[in-house]
């Protein structure tokens, strides 16, 4: 079965998730290697399940509340769902743009995405919905996906506002990242990121979220992010939030928080 798994970009002062959508999680099967700038597989006494870069917009208008994805087999098409709300008193349009690859090192599609262009009323939200399919050739490995989100009246001329990338592979990883939601923060404001975490496994498992580091106009001055250790029971699915903050001091600006998910 192909799976894919979250990294998340997503926005808010509004958040941008940097591994996400598209397809569910995989065996980590390469020892520790280093792909496409993600280190997958086993590392001492934990496994990295999940790598993830959270985006900061400060001011953007159009808010990723979540994304939502699930699994698919070779040969199947499947569904990725993305929750967006305009904060603005005005009308836009959105567009959104999927690649998808064999991996970073190779530069066969085997993963095809449909192009989606919807119109957000002023102060409303959609769940927007991205079909895509998977080639029945589709062999096992390392796939990376990139999901681009717009805002603008004409695709060649719009505002990339969010940018979402997803790794993903074949295989049996028992607990999986597979949904994300994002606050929409401002300076001087707090919220949470809450990762949906399922086991799929009749064994507990403990998971560490730590930050990796942040970057931005304030870096971590500015911005801040929780983490810790959290248990997941067997067969169950539940949420991690983690606190996010930010200064009233914080600049204008992207800032970019890389987390690492890992098994124990």
């Amino acid at each position: 079965m192909l799976e894919f798994r979250l990294t998340a970009k997503t926005i808010a002062l509004i958040f941008s998730a940097f591994f996400l959508a598209g397809v569910a999680a995989g065996a980590l099967t390469h020892g520790g290697q280093q792909l496409g700038g993600y280190v997958l597989g086993p590392h001492g006494d934990y496994v990295c399940i999940a790598n993830l870069n959270v985006v900061i917009s400060v001011g953007e208008p159009i808010h990723v509340k979540s994304l939502r994805f699930g699994s698919v087999w070779p040969g199947q098409r499947g569904t990725l769902y993305i929750e967006l709300e305009n904060l603005a008193p005005v009308d836009y349009k959105v567009h959104i743009r999927c690649s998808g690859v064999r991996s970073p090192r190779e530069g066969a599609v085997r993963v095809t995405f449909e192009p989606v262009t919807i119109v957000i009323p002023a102060g409303e939200s959609r769940e927007v919905e991205v079909p895509f399919s998977v080639e029945s050739s589709a062999p096992i490995g390392i796939y990376e996906v990139v999901v681009a989100i717009y805002r603008g009246s004409e695709p060649s001329s719009a505002l990339l506002i969010s940018e979402v990338h997803l790794i993903g592979y074949v295989g049996g990883e028992p607990v999986r990242v597979v949904a994300i939601s994002l606050p929409s923060l401002w300076p001087g404001s707090s919220g949470q990121v809450v990762l949906e975490v399922e086991n799929i496994a009749d064994t507990a498992y403990n998971l560490s979220v730590s930050v990796i580091s942040v970057k931005g106009p304030g870096a971590a001055e500015a911005v801040s992010i929780g983490g810790g250790r959290f248990l997941v029971q067997g067969l169950s699915r539940q949420s991690i939030a983690l606190s996010v903050e930010v200064k009233d001091s914080a600049p204008v600006g992207t800032y970019t928080i890389s987390l690492a998910v890992r098994r124990l």
